[in-house]
């Protein structure tokens, strides 16, 4: 995750929450992320912040537990927050999401 953000690399980024109480929602949206992104032929890189006792921006990421961010030249550009969504909307967020950065910065 360091070599990430210090190498200045793109791509997307899922942080997953330390909370015990949030692991079938990570778990949900995770296995939502990862099929969608299959489909749209991008890959997705998940941190665990359970494997990290610090605060993510020591490392210098700056998006909380639970999104989903594309970062370019290390530096995060846009940001799914999966707060407020209901099970409903995830699926279509996720893919709105993704297909936007593909035309934004990627395409």
């Amino acid at each position: 995750m360091e070599q990430f953000i210090q190498n200045k690399e793109s791509g997307f980024l899922y942080i997953k929450s330390a909370l015990d109480s949030h692991n079938e929602s990570d778990e949900q949206q995770l296995r939502e992320i990862e099929r969608i992104a299959e489909e749209e032929n991008v890959s997705i890189l998940v941190f665990d912040q359970e494997s990290y006792n610090g605060d993510l921006f020591n490392l210098g990421i700056t998006q909380y537990t639970r999104t989903l961010a594309y970062y370019q030249n290390g530096k995060a550009k846009k940001n799914l927050d999966f707060m407020n969504l209901s099970e409903d909307q995830i699926t279509s967020e996720i893919s709105n999401f993704i297909q936007d950065v593909k035309f934004d910065f990627i395409d």
